[in-house]
């Protein structure tokens, strides 16, 4: 069986700046059951990984604001070990 490699760059709005080679950041969910559904609400989000996340993704920008490198912001990081 083969397995198809999903390039995330182009599953956004965000791939007319990937086709282009201009710098850009991604920040995605996994589907679930009611991903782009009316059903997809506020109540349905699971709060702690929502907290997670946008923690994450605040300490990101912080780092690239004080060009802080990637390796080590992802070595120092509490999300990706």
């Amino acid at each position: 069986m083969k397995f198809k490699c999903v390039d995330p760059a182009n599953q956004s709005d965000h791939y007319s700046f990937h086709q282009k080679k201009i710098p850009f950041i991604y920040f995605g969910v996994e589907d679930h059951k009611d991903y782009h559904k009316p059903t997809d609400d506020f109540e349905s989000i699971n709060q702690e990984f929502y907290t997670n996340s946008v923690s994450a993704i605040l300490d990101i920008i912080k780092n690239i604001d004080q060009n802080v490198s990637l390796k080590t912001m992802f070595n120092n990081s509490k999300v990706i070990n």
